[in-house]
């Protein structure tokens, strides 16, 4: 039997929270395995049951799971999730455990891939696999010494641009060219893994911490919020995420969230409805529905 450790890192408590009582229902209460890296402070080991917990530092991602793989060398298959990446289907990674088990070459099996640009390897180009929800052999990344860390590029070929190898792109190309293989789940399984994505960023950049009440506020007045909300399609998405997961930890965990200083997805609607540009405004009414709608899915599950 293969044996299997999930693994995420965790900066906003509420959201891990959230993500670990999703992974256990999905797992019939006995989810695998997990590791989890609370690189924010504050994670009570009574919320995880089974969970191993430890204090990192928040360093960039791909250090962080670099130091997973190698403190997991036993494990023969790692569950790398974002804790905004939420397994709704046991039998979808059943599915990517089969298909690595099938192909000795296969390294790993992406549920969320990077499909905005291609990367050049073996002389060809690739769906960059991403690191948001993604099975890897440990043992073939430490035999070939290779890093998830980001790199740094003058190529303007690698994520159009934008000057850097993403956290696990680099060593896709690696194992690409090394002859390893890549296997992808399906458009059907990638259904029941949605993803919020940019959650906790959205936390850091939203929220700020009061010691006065020893909870999260929000981090600036309403009006300069609504600015930030409103500053471009990602920031909105991190707003209708940080409201998703604020509703998610009402019904399903016990107590108050630590952050709920904060819009609720009627004011976030509103704001979007009052943007003027009317592309801009479909855009993050459509980002409102894709958000509230995995919320929605979350709950019904």
């Amino acid at each position: 039997m293969t044996r299997l450790t999930v693994f995420t890192c965790s900066v906003y408590r509420d959201l891990t929270r959230v993500w670990y009582r999703v992974l256990s229902r999905t797992f019939g209460g006995s989810p695998p395995p997990t590791l989890i890296f609370d690189c924010g402070g504050g994670l009570r080991r009574e919320w995880f049951t089974g969970a191993e917990i430890r204090r990192v530092p928040n360093w960039d991602h791909g250090r962080k799971i670099d130091l997973a793989l190698h403190e997991l060398p036993s494990t023969d298959v790692v569950v790398i999730l974002d804790d905004d990446a939420f397994p709704l289907s046991e039998a979808i990674v059943q599915r990517g455990l089969a298909a690595l088990e099938a192909d000795s070459r296969m390294a790993a099996y992406s549920f969320h891939y990077r499909d905005w640009w291609k990367l050049p390897a073996a002389g060809g180009f690739h769906v960059p696999m991403g690191s948001y929800a993604l099975l890897v052999k440990p043992g073939i990344i430490l035999k070939e010494g290779l890093s998830f860390r980001t790199v740094r590029t003058s190529d303007p070929a690698i994520r159009n641009g934008t000057g850097y190898w993403d956290t696990a792109d680099h060593c896709q190309k690696d194992l690409l060219e090394r002859g390893y293989t890549i296997g992808y789940a399906s458009e059907e399984d990638r259904l029941h893994m949605p993803t919020f994505f940019g959650t906790s960023g959205g936390f850091l950049t939203f929220a700020r911490k009061s010691l006065l009440l020893r909870r999260h506020v929000m981090r600036w007045n309403r009006h300069r919020s609504e600015t930030a909300v409103l500053a471009d399609g990602y920031s909105f998405q991190r707003a209708c995420s940080v409201a998703a997961v604020i509703d998610l930890f009402r019904h399903l965990i016990p107590g108050r969230p630590a952050f709920e200083d904060w819009y609720d997805e009627n004011e976030l609607r509103a704001l979007a409805r009052a943007v003027p540009n009317a592309d801009t405004r479909r855009e993050y009414q459509e980002t409102a529905e894709r958000v509230f709608g995995i919320r929605d899915t979350l709950l019904a599950a």
